[in-house]
């Protein structure tokens, strides 16, 4: 678990303090608000949009923001951010499918290695944004 210095930075990640107050775009955002994200022609041809076009991060100040991988972790610490009943926690979806399979760096490994390092290196592209709004490092080595 991490400790409550570690958790509220979960509110800037959107966009960083800026000096003097106030705060500045999140990395790869152009000025305060930037003009609408456009979906790709991938995005069109039903592949998944990086939150960098779902969420709009240029356009909105987002008090807070939290990661899938410690979604429990971020949810519980938002419900001690806003005061709620200490009775009140967010579900334990682990529990509920402990036997499912689940998507590990392995299996996903597993699927990227049979994409060529062209094809790797688009899809690393597409999410690119997301690399950076969520503090996620390269997940191969031959990517630039």
């Amino acid at each position: 678990m991490r400790s409550q210095g570690q958790q509220a930075e979960k509110g800037s990640r959107g966009q960083q303090p800026a000096p003097g107050g106030g705060r500045q775009p999140a990395p790869g955002c152009r000025g305060g608000r930037a003009g609408r994200l456009v979906p790709s022609a991938a995005a069109a041809e039903g592949t998944v949009p990086d939150s960098s076009r779902l969420c709009s991060p240029c356009l909105i100040d987002y008090d807070f923001v939290g990661k899938f991988e410690s979604m429990e972790d971020d949810a519980n610490f938002f419900l001690s951010l806003i005061r709620a009943p200490r009775n009140l926690t967010f579900p334990r979806f682990k529990d509920r499918h402990s036997q499912e399979a689940r998507t590990t760096t392995r299996i996903a490994r597993q699927y990227f290695s049979q994409l060529s390092a062209l094809q790797r290196q688009r899809t690393y592209d597409f999410y690119y944004m997301d690399y950076l709004m969520f503090n996620y490092s390269k997940p191969f080595a031959d990517l630039y």
